[in-house]
């Protein structure tokens, strides 16, 4: 039996409101009746491959828990011959950005929270214009007593976030587990991811990578490694905006020649290389 294509999806729109929330923030109100296109495509393409039976694995933040119910309560309606099971799983969280500082003067609900957004910027920068893949996210990077490569970023964070290596080691992971998943080798079972667009990213990078896997490329993991080629995903990311995945989009992800047997284990390979970092 062949490995399914897998629907990833990036979580409906959610609230801005960091003060109420902090970064784990729910669904708006109003996406609750906003599920038409992505229960359109998921029946979809269970309708084009016969399948009754739908495995969500989704990231367990609030808004893509959410996301993965309404999903379920809403296609369940018109397709009542789809059985569909949540699966939970914290490996493909966002991007963990730490703990903010924040104050009624320093916010206000609705807008951009600039500090982050620079936070964001030089996350990028360090991780991949540097390839300093244990930064940690918000870090201002201390020079000497009272002085900081970034002190745009002192005083913002209570608590830094995670570094890539450690956002790419658990999404690695769950790709591994997720290749010797069986039902991935079922006929009666459509694969679905409901994560974030940093997630979503990596992913989709990986796949690209898959179909170079099968015109005989050769990956390097000292000289070319998955983290270092999935960096054109967030390079797109900071030159453009707009090519960062909008809340609700789905894709497809061919993983078919990754998840074979021996080549998933690059994946493996990629995770003991970034754990050595730490």
């Amino acid at each position: 039996m062949k490995t399914k294509i897998i629907l990833a999806t990036r979580h409906l729109e959610d609230k801005d409101n960091l003060l109420k929330y902090g970064l784990d923030t729910p669904l708006k109100s109003s996406q609750k009746n906003n599920t038409f296109k992505l229960t359109e495509t998921l029946a979809v393409v269970c309708k084009e491959k016969s399948v009754n039976n739908v495995d969500i694995y989704s990231s367990t933040s609030k808004r893509c828990m959410q996301t993965s119910k309404l999903l379920k309560k809403n296609i369940q309606k018109n397709n009542d011959n789809l059985n569909i099971n949540i699966n939970p799983d914290k490996r493909i969280r966002a991007l963990e950005k730490g703990d903010l500082i924040l104050t009624e003067l320093s916010y206000v609900d609705g807008e951009e929270f600039k500090p982050l957004m620079r936070a964001q910027e030089i996350f990028w920068e360090q991780s991949f214009k540097f390839g300093n893949y244990t930064y940690k996210f918000g870090d201002p990077l201390k020079k000497s007593k009272n002085k900081y490569h970034y002190p745009e970023l002192n005083g913002v964070f209570s608590k830094y976030g995670e570094c890539y290596a450690e956002f790419a080691i658990r999404n690695y992971d769950f790709l591994y587990d997720l290749s010797k998943n069986g039902s991935l080798y079922y006929n009666n079972i459509q694969p679905t991811l409901i994560t974030h667009s940093t997630s979503l990213g990596l992913m989709i990078e990986i796949a690209k990578i898959a179909k170079l896997i099968s015109k005989n490329f050769t990956l390097d993991t000292e000289s070319r490694s998955l983290s270092k080629m999935t960096q054109q995903y967030y390079e797109k990311i900071i030159k453009n905006k707009t090519s960062k995945i909008l809340a609700g989009e789905s894709v497809l992800l061919d993983f078919r020649i990754l998840f074979k047997p021996n080549i998933s284990e690059i994946l493996i390979k990629e995770r003991d290389r970034l754990l050595a970092l730490l």
